[in-house]
C-alpha cells in the first residue's frame, strides 16, 4: 500500500468513527395519540415497532388500542381489547405477525390476546393469577415469554411460557413501589427485570439460562417505574422519571452501569422503551395532556 493510500485510509477511519457519526438521540416526535396510562411498546426483529395506548370508555373498564409506528394513515389506531380501569397492558412481539397482549381483569387475573395473521386479534384466554396490580413481559429466543407481575403483597411474581405451555407462578421476592419493567437480551437466554423500591431507587434481577441471581440495588431516586430495552447480549438500557419530571437514562455494558444522563423534560408518565437493533432504540412517554411522544436513538 502506498504512503498516500495509507494516509487516506487512516483519515477515512478517523473521520467516520468520530462523534459526528456516533449514534445519538433525535428530536421529540408525536404519535397522534393519547393514553391514560404509560404507553406500552414492543418491536419485531424486522424493525416494526408497535405502540399500545389505554383510552377511557367511562365504565369499569378502559380500552386498549394499538398502532404501528410506521403507519402514516390518518387514523392508525385500532381497538385491541378492554382492560381493567387504571391499569396498563403488557406486550410481547416475536415478529410482525406474532404479537401478544396481556392485561388485567377486575379480579386481578391476567388474560392474553394474540394476533392472528390476516384476521386480527383472536379471542381472550386466561393466563391465571389473582389480585395482580401490574404486569410486564420479556421475550427470549425459541418462543419463550417471561411474564412478570406485581402482586397485592407488593412482591414480584414470575411465570414463563415455553415449549407450548405455561409454568406455574413463582415469587421472586422484592418490595415494589411501581410496576415492573423487563427485557430479554438480544439473541440470548438472559432476561432482566426492574422495579422501583420503597426507597425510590431501582432494583434489578437477572435470569441467565433459567437461573435467577440476587437482587441488585441501582443508584438514583425516581418517582416512576422504569422502562428497559436491550440491543445486545451485554447491553441493557434503563430509563426512569425523576421528581422534577425528567427522564434519566443509564446503560449496562456487560460490566458496569453508566452514570445517569438527562434525556428529556416535562414527562408525565413512566417511560417505555424498545430496541430494534444495535445502536437503534425508541423511548416513549406522555406529556401533560396525555399525548404519546417518542425519541429515537440511532
Amino acid at each position: 500500500m502506498s504512503s498516500r493510500l495509507k494516509i487516506f485510509f487512516i483519515y477515512f477511519v478517523l473521520f467516520f468513527s468520530s462523534p459526528l457519526f456516533a449514534a445519538m438521540w433525535g428530536p421529540t416526535m408525536g404519535t397522534n395519540g393519547k393514553t391514560l396510562a404509560k404507553p406500552v411498546v414492543c418491536s419485531a426483529p424486522q424493525g416494526q415497532v408497535w405502540v399500545f395506548a389505554v383510552r377511557s370508555n367511562n365504565s369499569l373498564y378502559d380500552s386498549v388500542v394499538f398502532r404501528s409506528l410506521s403507519d402514516t394513515s390518518e387514523n392508525p389506531w385500532a381497538f385491541v381489547t378492554r382492560i381493567r380501569k387504571g391499569t396498563a397492558p403488557a406486550a410481547a412481539c416475536w415478529s410482525s405477525f406474532d404479537l401478544h397482549v396481556f392485561y388485567l381483569e377486575l379480579d386481578g387475573s391476567v388474560w392474553q390476546k394474540s394476533w392472528v395473521p390476516y384476521q386480527g386479534w383472536g379471542d381472550s384466554h386466561s393466563v391465571a393469577g389473582y389480585r395482580i396490580q401490574s404486569i410486564a413481559t420479556a421475550v427470549r429466543p425459541g418462543g419463550h415469554i417471561d411474564l412478570f407481575a406485581r402482586g397485592n403483597d407488593n412482591s414480584l411474581w414470575w411465570r414463563a411460557y415455553h415449549s407450548g405451555h405455561w409454568d406455574g407462578w413463582k415469587s421472586l421476592g422484592g418490595l415494589m413501589d411501581s410496576e415492573p419493567a423487563a427485557t430479554g437480551r438480544n439473541n440470548s437466554s438472559t432476561v432482566d427485570v426492574f422495579y422501583r423500591g420503597l426507597n425510590n431507587g431501582l432494583w434489578q434481577l437477572t435470569n441467565r439460562s433459567d437461573h435467577w441471581g440476587t437482587w441488585q440495588g441501582l443508584l438514583g431516586s425516581f418517582d416512576s417505574g422504569p422502562g428497559a430495552c436491550s440491543w445486545g447480549n451485554n447491553r441493557v438500557d434503563l430509563f426512569s422519571r425523576t421528581w422534577n419530571k425528567t427522564i434519566q437514562h443509564s446503560y449496562f455494558n456487560g460490566v458496569t452501569w453508566s452514570a445517569w444522563e438527562t434525556l428529556t423534560q416535562m414527562v408525565f408518565s413512566a417511560p417505555a422503551a424498545t430496541a430494534i437493533g444495535p445502536d437503534h432504540m425508541y423511548l416513549f412517554f406522555n406529556d401533560d395532556q396525555g399525548v404519546i411522544l417518542y425519541k429515537e436513538y440511532r
